[in-house]
């Protein structure tokens, strides 16, 4: 089976491609292909970008399958342009050996994408941790570190526990990926107030414990050598402290989520609880610091931070409240609005959701001869508007509710999981 798509815009250019048996056979210049094939679709008009690649997603399942599923997850996803996710392992039960590694990779098999699986950490599983990764199993992403509580995850945050750690990553060369808002910090936060609403978020988790969470990591990862990405990352100081960090050499890789990218803390009087995250949504200044790192090339990729939850437990007292918002549905078409609108450009757009994640952890699914496809088509003209009642997650949910996006998404062509995950 041959087919021809058409008029193809690229971050290349204008192409044609030639797929046979769901993989790349020809990527050429408009006319330059002239094979018969079985069918030929004209994207005269649209925009062509490989699939995301989504860094940083919570699937839930196992005994939080009420909140989502690998099933679930993966058709949110997939609809939405994202075709491969890694997820994240505080979950209930945590991924931190192997029998809950194993349950996971069980549960997991229900995925309609390609997938990988992070590791977590407590203060005594380094050793089996050593064990897991000299297997050497194509499907284990890296090290997930959390230095505060996060939905099920140990806090590990004193220094030689966090070089014990990073000398069995190097010695796997494999990279830690860190949520950096420090805990012992956190913990010293006193409003003085009886009661506490989604508008006190980012006082209650201040921009200072991520900032010392990320000084703390930075150092101990320079010391040893290890690689490291900052997830999430939300203010204009993490980005100045990363780019320093860059330009000395140290190998760190930034991380932002669409939500930190395009919200503010003002979203907070307007949804509630349903824009609780953490970390939090910061300010306008910090929104416009984040672009200014995409546009200098401070901010490798974007992760949707997808982390859903019940309706019935969004709606409960601030405090009650968990954080955390689904994102799989929305980050495409809010990072094509941020490119049809000339805030980046569709090459930094493909970057940014898929040829750096890619790169960093060695999976083959670009725009290239022999690759099965994993194409995501753009109409610009059309628009998207987020009707949180038309979510396939199922967490029904989002800060983003009511939004019109420029663009919309018309097909993802994804021709199956890669042989090996």
């Amino acid at each position: 089976m041959k087919k021809l798509l058409k008029n193809c815009l690229t971050a290349d250019g204008k192409v044609d491609i030639l797929i046979e048996n769901d993989k790349y056979k020809a990527i050429s210049k408009v006319g330059e292909i002239s094979e018969d094939v079985d069918e030929i679709i004209n994207f005269e008009g649209k925009i062509v970008i490989p699939a995301m690649t989504d860094p940083h997603v919570h699937v839930r399942d196992l005994e939080q399958s009420d909140k989502e599923d690998w099933e679930s997850c993966s058709n949110a996803a997939l609809k939405n342009g994202i075709t491969t996710i890694f997820d994240m392992p505080n979950t209930i039960p945590p991924t931190i050996d192997w029998d809950s590694l194993l349950l996971k990779q069980k549960m997991a098999e229900k995925s309609l994408i390609d997938y990988k699986l992070f590791l977590g950490v407590d203060p005594d599983n380094l050793i089996e941790l050593d064990s897991i990764l000299s297997a050497n199993l194509n499907e284990i992403a890296g090290i997930k570190l959390f230095l505060a509580s996060s939905s099920q995850n140990e806090i590990i945050d004193d220094k030689i526990t966090l070089q014990n750690l990073f000398r069995i990553a190097k010695s796997h060369n494999l990279v830690i990926t860190v949520h950096t808002e420090l805990q012992r910090c956190l913990d010293q936060v006193d409003l003085g107030k009886d009661e506490y609403d989604a508008t006190d978020h980012n006082n209650l988790r201040p921009r200072k414990c991520a900032i010392e969470g990320l000084k703390l990591i930075l150092d101990v990862a320079a010391n040893i050598g290890t690689e490291i990405v900052i997830c999430h990352v939300s203010t204009k100081e993490e980005l100045e402290l990363i780019a320093k960090s860059k330009k000395k050499g140290q190998q760190v890789y930034c991380e932002v989520t669409p939500h930190h990218l395009l919200l503010d803390e003002s979203k907070t009087k307007e949804f509630g609880n349903w824009a609780k995250v953490n970390p939090p949504l910061r300010t306008k200044e910090d929104n416009e610091a984040l672009l200014a790192g995409i546009k200098s090339g401070v901010v490798d990729f974007i992760g949707t931070d997808h982390a859903p939850h019940k309706l019935e437990e969004k709606s409960r007292a601030y405090l009650e409240s968990p954080s955390g918002f689904p994102g799989v549905e929305t980050a495409l078409p809010a990072l094509i609005d941020l490119m049809l609108n000339n805030k980046i450009t569709l090459k930094e757009l493909v970057q940014l959701t898929s040829t750096n994640i890619n790169k960093l952890y060695k999976i083959d699914k670009e725009m290239k001869i022999g690759n099965k496809v994993n194409l995501v088509v753009i109409d610009p003209k059309e628009k998207t508007i987020i009707d949180v009642k038309n979510f396939v997650s199922k967490a029904k949910y989002s800060p983003f509710e009511g939004s019109v996006f420029q663009g919309k998404i018309v097909d993802v062509i994804y021709t199956g999981k890669t042989e090996k995950q």
